[in-house]
């Protein structure tokens, strides 16, 4: 990947390191044909993994928030079956690795289409949830 991936990745980094609590990076890893970051910290008493990957195709990335157990919610664009079918209909199956961006809400039980979303945009949905009990 290119100098801008690399510069991208370390503001990233020090992003979330400022943001969140307990910092843990999973993974971190710069190559040729990807770059990815991997990250598990704690936000209000939250769980949070932040996963950003570029490749050639684009970007991927999957926020996920869990307290206990059970999954609070979740922002991806991975090419879901069900989000798939919710944008498509039946001709779902003609983009079935296409990135989707979709929210999961608790425990996966619901799903919505979403604008591509960012680590900002992210920041400041979390913001708003209160203190896990």
């Amino acid at each position: 990947m290119d100098e801008t991936t690399r510069v991208y990745f370390e503001k990233l980094a020090g992003a979330i390191r400022a943001d969140f609590d307990d910092v843990q990076i999973a993974r971190s890893s710069l190559t040729e044909q990807r770059a990815l970051l991997d990250v598990y910290c704690a936000f209000k008493g939250y769980r949070v993994r932040i996963f950003e990957l570029i490749d050639r195709v684009g970007r991927s990335y999957a926020y996920s928030v869990f307290h206990g157990d059970e999954i609070v919610a979740g922002f991806d664009n991975a090419p879901d079956g069900e989000a798939l079918r919710e944008q498509y209909g039946n001709e779902f199956g003609k983009h079935r690795t296409e990135r989707i961006p979709h929210f999961h809400g608790h425990n996966k039980q619901t799903l919505s289409l979403t604008q591509e979303m960012t680590y900002q945009a992210f920041l400041s949905w979390i913001q708003q949830l209160p203190p896990a009990d």
